[in-house]
């Protein structure tokens, strides 16, 4: 919901905690990438969306190659 608001910050924080209880959540990884780039913190948000690939979740080598 924090990502739709464009609160990002808090998204992060969100998608963290997402990641935390499972750490081979795909999705989370690619949202916090996503919000993570909106922030500015291109160079994290692009290692969040490798790893979302890395899980199978093939948007994230679309948005690698886009950031």
């Amino acid at each position: 919901a924090f990502s739709n608001l464009k609160e990002f910050n808090n998204a992060i924080v969100d998608f963290s905690k997402a990641i935390e209880l499972n750490t081979v959540y795909a999705n989370a990884f690619y949202q916090r990438g996503i919000a993570r780039i909106e922030i500015g913190q291109k160079d994290i948000g692009c290692l969040d969306l490798h790893k979302a690939h890395e899980l199978d979740l093939a948007q994230g080598a679309e948005e690698i190659k886009k950031h």
